[in-house]
């Protein structure tokens, strides 16, 4: 998850090691339907059959009427239930991916022999239908090289990294992951894992440039228990380095840019309706407040605009955190207001802008004081929301 350049971050992906769900509204058992609002403890199980995605219906807390628990493709919630604001940049990303006609991309699968079966299917129908998204727009298409790890293979991974210039420099970061995955107990593994991270690179076979994308899963991770944002986040990570140049932190680039970014288009791209993306934006908002929600002021429109002026440093771990939970916000607002055209126009802009704040000014029009300042009162509305869930 995090942009190559000249001057880099290594900013790790999250996993995820939540508790189990809370009371249901309705019972799961006779409805074919999601009635269950967003609660503290939610993650969500998703699978496809045949190319619609199904959402698993989230039980009672204690599972009763859920044996096995219901799976759906709709969802009570339609766009009046959710700010306007959300709903609209919903409508604006699934608005813009649709009818794309780009010519088609040459995708290596390089999946370890550990790797789930269920798994690779739906990593496949996740990495193509982002890489199709964004396919029209990039400047410079390459084909893609997909490699998918798992702890028990190691040496396989270690092999596969070798095979392109770039790649050993992601081993320690896989292998930290799989440190982790191989610790996990069982009632961990229950639960979603899975990150991944993202470059150009060039393969010492025959010299050919690629963009490789690497992916750190369990050996125990099915299609059910897998972040299923993560694909998309990466391949829009894609799209960052081939339209801004691969410019990275350069300049004063903030986490805001790359990382929020890629979690709102992460969250959008895949999910069918704007009940699920918006539970998907606020389960990753969720994970800022865990750690930081008794640390940083949030009453005001001003320590909004504070935070995400904070969020554009790379030196504090609640600023990188920012970056890409209210990151995510403000460029749904952006989104929002201005359109996915606009978002590239911005990509482009930092290829060559002095500083983040004449990149805003060459897209939109107006600089980042002004556009922090506008989007402040989407900012602390949807923080104080999530914030009221994750206090009860």
């Amino acid at each position: 998850m995090k942009i190559t350049g000249k001057k880099s971050l290594a900013i790790i992906a999250a996993i995820s090691l939540l508790l189990v769900s809370q009371p249901s509204m309705v019972s799961a058992k006779s409805a074919d339907t999601n009635n269950r609002k967003f609660t503290k403890w939610d993650y969500y199980s998703y699978k496809y059959v045949g190319d619609k995605l199904q959402r698993q219906i989230l039980p009672s807390q204690d599972f009763n009427g859920c044996n096995p628990c219901s799976w759906t493709s709709k969802d009570a919630r339609s766009a009046k239930s959710f700010d306007p604001i959300r709903a609209q940049a919903f409508k604006a990303i699934k608005a813009f991916g649709s009818n794309k006609k780009a010519a088609p991309s040459t995708i290596e699968w390089v999946p370890t022999k550990n790797v789930q079966p269920s798994l690779l299917k739906m990593y496949k129908k996740l990495n193509t239908d982002a890489i199709n998204y964004w396919q029209a727009e990039l400047s410079n298409p390459l084909p893609y090289r997909l490699l998918i790890g798992t702890e028990k293979d190691r040496a396989e991974v270690k092999t596969r990294l070798s095979e392109t210039q770039n790649g050993p420099s992601s081993l320690q970061m896989m292998n930290n992951f799989f440190d982790r995955y191989s610790k996990l107990q069982d009632y961990e593994k229950a639960r979603p894992v899975g990150g991944g991270m993202p470059g150009k690179d060039t393969l010492i076979s025959n010299g050919k440039d690629i963009y490789l994308v690497t992916y750190h899963v369990g050996s125990f991770t099915t299609d059910q228990k897998v972040f299923t944002t993560t694909t998309a986040h990466e391949i829009t990570h894609i799209l960052q380095i081939d339209r801004s140049k691969n410019i990275g932190y350069n300049n004063d680039m903030p986490p805001t840019l790359w990382e929020g970014s890629a979690v709102l288009f992460g969250s959008g791209i895949p999910m069918s309706n704007v009940a699920w993306y918006s539970d998907e934006l606020d389960h990753q908002l969720m994970r800022f407040l865990s750690n930081f929600a008794t640390e940083v002021p949030m009453k005001t429109e001003a320590d909004a605009v504070n935070l995400l002026v904070k969020a554009e440093r790379t030196d504090a771990e609640v600023s990188i955190e920012a970056g890409y939970y209210l990151g995510a916000v403000l460029f749904e607002w952006l989104v929002a207001k201005y359109g996915v055209q606009k978002y590239l126009d911005l990509l482009d802009a930092t290829g060559t802008a002095p500083s983040f704040n004449d990149a805003m000014i060459k897209a939109y029009g107006v600089g980042k004081a002004d556009i922090y300042k506008q989007a402040a009162p989407y900012v602390l509305k949807n923080y104080q929301r999530v914030l009221k869930v994750f206090n009860s």
